[in-house]
């Protein structure tokens, strides 16, 4: 989030009133902010109903962006004015079919929250269906929906439905958008319900689904707990895994006892999950601690084939009984000789210290075992050890005054630029590299300053391509200025990655975003300068229809094109390679080359790759 935002966003959460200046402020980002920011300040915004708010609302809504012109549009809606229920949409049916449909469907929200008479509302998105071409289906499904709502007319839910097979991608995202709003409307929910389990059963899209779930996690009834139980089946683990996590909030008893059963079939890292959020149901709900424990013994049993699952029970054991064993039980998991056992051990560890549940004494525990097992860890195992301690220093209110692992520390000290008169851009880019791969305080931050900052590397293209993917990923400004002067290259291989590094800075402008034109057309152009680009690839499958040449083309080429390394390849690779531009090419940026699994390189506990 840009740094201006946090600040009133600071001032909000405090309740404290906005000033003049602050006012100035939000109107200076909704000038010259990045579309990611005037997105924020919409949300901010929408807690404000206020005369200055709407101002910068409509001035919003008239920006270069058709995201921020979307979202600002349907903030409008919320002031409630009746002179926008009568020209909103007059105002925007020249623009995109995304912005026709937004202001549609704010005259829609304006008539029903203003209680206008049903007749009026009805006519009034007559006449706007009259005026909008035939060629704007996408639209068109938008006031169908609305109708159908409004009048319960068969004829408007026929109509929506003839058009699942469409060419159009964002014609058939709308369908199912159109579909999940009257699902969500209507008073007998049971057969729109069958009709999107039906969907989902023909729907290999893990963005749509995922996407699903966000929608299904508002409506805690027991049509959408029906929907989200068809999907920790899933057969994609991120879907399963986050239709878990969202049962969660449910706090069903019979989840408690039966869920683990139900998804017997499940894989590892899901079943693990699913008894972690079975504690979570008992913990909240207050279960009896005979019956919690014996739940949990029972899956202990129960999991001993998957090796690590227990660990999960054990954590909820010792704080329900707050015996000691089941505690040591996950420590001895941290010294386990099999590695993927002790990076799960490791994660449980993990999750108890962000709630700070633990004693000074455990913490110490921890901080012991984490070292005694260190010298000869494996990597993905050696950096998550750090990560955990330096969390670990932090609440025991330890200076960190070492590094655990000797070869890290010489390797970081010999290309510190601080230790040298002239600065190379390998020596740079090594630096760069470690200091985002790994865990170091403020390590992304540091980064993106000694990039602004470091000129005279400016006309190495190395040193560019890298920048302008941290700028895309991380940063804050409204213009990639590294990725703008990378532009003026001539060579073909050189052209598809600038192309690649477009894709990805339009995407990162609006990450949840599920149709981005013009990331797919510059992953479109990589291709065509060159075939060996797979994140192009990705890319193109994202946004393209599962049932297209186009999207099945796409996946066959990325998968053709990489290589999992194994872990032993990764171990025997000197610092020199694994923090090198070359690594961060082929691994983060093209994707050539993919990480073993459950290994990541980066500083975060866990690779949050996007649907």
């Amino acid at each position: 989030m840009n740094k201006m935002i946090k600040v009133l966003y600071d001032k909000k959460n405090r309740a404290v009133p906005f000033t003049e200046e602050d006012i100035a402020l939000a109107k200076q980002i909704a000038v010259s902010g990045s579309p990611s920011g005037k997105i924020d300040l919409i949300f901010l915004l929408e807690e404000y109903i206020e005369e200055w708010s709407y101002e910068i609302l409509r001035m919003l809504s008239k920006d270069s962006n058709e995201t921020v012109r979307v979202h600002a549009i349907t903030k409008l809606s919320q002031f409630l004015k009746t002179q926008d229920f009568w020209t909103l949409y007059e105002e925007f049916s020249d623009d995109t079919p995304f912005v026709t449909a937004a202001a549609a469907a704010a005259v829609d929200y304006i008539g029903i929250e203003k209680e206008i008479y049903l007749e009026i509302r009805i006519r009034s998105l007559l006449e706007i269906k009259e005026k909008v071409p035939d060629s704007l289906v996408y639209v068109h499904l938008v006031i169908d929906a609305k109708l159908f709502l409004d009048t319960e007319e068969d004829r408007y839910l026929k109509a929506i439905c003839r058009h699942r097979q469409d060419e159009d991608e964002n014609v058939r995202l709308q369908v199912e958008d159109s579909i999940n709003e009257i699902m969500t409307n209507v008073q007998d929910k049971e057969e729109i319900a069958r009709k999107i389990r039906e969907i989902i059963s023909k729907c290999s899209s893990s963005l749509y689904k995922s996407r699903l779930i966000d929608i299904l996690a508002l409506e805690r009834e027991n049509w959408s707990y029906r929907i989200l139980k068809s999907l920790i089946h899933d057969p994609d683990e991120k879907v399963a895994e986050k239709a878990v996590d969202t049962i969660a909030v449910f706090q069903r008893e019979v989840d408690f006892q039966r869920m683990f059963e139900e998804a017997a079939d499940a894989n590892g890292f899901v079943k693990s999950w699913i008894v972690m959020i079975t504690g979570h149901i008992g913990w909240t709900r207050d279960i009896r601690n005979e019956i919690f424990m014996e739940r949990m013994e029972y899956l202990v049993k129960s999991s001993q084939e998957s090796g690590y699952v227990p660990f999960y029970s054990y954590r909820w054991m010792f704080l329900v009984s707050e015996d000691e064993t089941y505690f040591t039980k996950i420590l001895d998991g941290i010294e386990h000789k099999n590695h993927e056992m002790r990076y799960h051990a490791m994660y449980v560890i993990d999750g108890m210290l962000e709630p700070r549940v633990l004693e000074r004494k455990h913490l110490e525990e921890i901080r012991k075992r984490l070292y005694a097992n260190s010298k000869c860890e494996v990597r993905y195992c050696r950096i998550y050890r750090e990560r955990i301690l330096r969390v670990l220093n932090q609440q025991l209110n330890r200076s960190r005054e070492e590094w655990i692992y000797p070869e890290e520390a010489v390797f970081y000290e010999k290309i510190s630029p601080m230790c040298r008169d002239q600065i190379t851009p390998e020596v740079l880019i090594a630096y760069c590299v470690f200091r985002v791969y790994y865990p170091i305080d403020d390590g992304v931050d540091e980064v993106l300053k000694i990039l602004y900052q470091a000129r005279e590397c400016w006309n190495d293209n190395r040193f560019l391509i890298f920048a302008a993917y941290m700028e895309s990923v991380y940063g804050e400004k409204a213009e990639n200025i590294f990725l703008k002067k990378l532009t003026e290259t001539k060579q073909a291989e050189q052209k598809a990655i600038v192309f690649l590094l477009q894709a990805i800075w339009e995407m990162e402008k609006v990450p949840e975003d599920y149709i981005n034109h013009k990331a797919l057309k510059f992953a479109e152009k990589a291709v065509q300068f060159s075939d060996s680009v797979p994140r192009a690839y990705d890319i193109i499958a994202r946004f393209t229809s599962i049932e297209t040449d186009q999207h099945r083309s796409a996946v066959e080429q990325s998968r053709k094109q990489k290589r999992r390394i194994t872990l032993k390849e990764m171990e025997e690779w000197p610092l020199e390679k694994l923090y090198s531009f070359d690594t961060f090419l082929e691994m983060t940026l093209l994707r050539r080359t993919e990480e073993p699994e459950n290994f990541t390189l980066r500083n975060t506990a866990w690779d949050e790759e996007k649907f």
